[in-house]
């Protein structure tokens, strides 16, 4: 299993990024200082790792990212204030 494709949306309240068409191996990811790269491979690592709780301390409105061999994508969805905030995860 493989990951496909990564959607955030409103990362830090700033970027919306999309990583399309990620392949087996080595993907090379570029911008400018800030844009939210290393926060994208912290997304991933949480993810494959199944540490949900990191979530929490990211602000994002929503995660989509789809894996090869499923219909759909799986979503993790960021509610609530910074104070009293909730993850949705979704499968």
């Amino acid at each position: 299993m493989k990951i496909e494709k990564i959607e955030i949306k409103n990362l830090h309240h700033r970027f919306d990024i999309t990583l399309n068409h990620l392949y087996p191996g080595l993907n090379v990811v570029h911008a400018e200082n800030g844009a939210g790269k290393t926060t994208v491979l912290h997304i991933i690592a949480n993810l494959l790792n199944g540490d949900l709780s990191r979530f929490l301390f990211l602000d994002f409105d929503l995660i989509s990212v789809w894996f090869s061999g499923q219909a759909g994508p799986i979503t993790i969805q960021s509610e609530g204030t910074k104070d009293e905030s909730r993850i949705i995860f979704k499968l």
